[in-house]
């Protein structure tokens, strides 16, 4: 029975083809892990951005139209004081006495 012997130079592409194959590995793990470290470390600065944006642009909202609110209050009480809603309350009663104490008002 003859024997088949595989050549050295089989057995040496191999080895070499292994260890392609293993550093292949090895390295695209690496970049991997490292991309997936950066991406991770990028989406989370912008979502931190993101939110400081909203909650900046929610309190300057908030703070113009509180402002407004409070002009709007201050400008409508002085007119209405003085026209007093003739159906709702009796001719001694003002308006700013029922929607606001007295104490609001100096």
């Amino acid at each position: 029975m003859p024997s088949r012997r595989i050549p050295f130079a089989v057995h040496i592409s191999y080895l070499f083809i292994g260890l392609l194959v293993g550093f292949a590995v090895i390295t695209n793990s690496f970049h991997f892990s490292e991309t997936r470290r950066l991406i991770t470390e990028e989406v989370a600065a912008r979502f931190a951005l993101i939110g400081q944006n909203t909650i900046q642009s929610i309190e300057n909202t908030v703070r113009g139209a509180t402002a407004a609110s409070a002009l709007l209050a201050c400008a409508a009480l002085p007119a209405a004081a003085q026209t007093q809603v003739a159906t709702a309350l009796p001719a001694s009663t003002s308006i700013t006495d029922t929607v606001l104490p007295r104490s609001l008002l100096t």
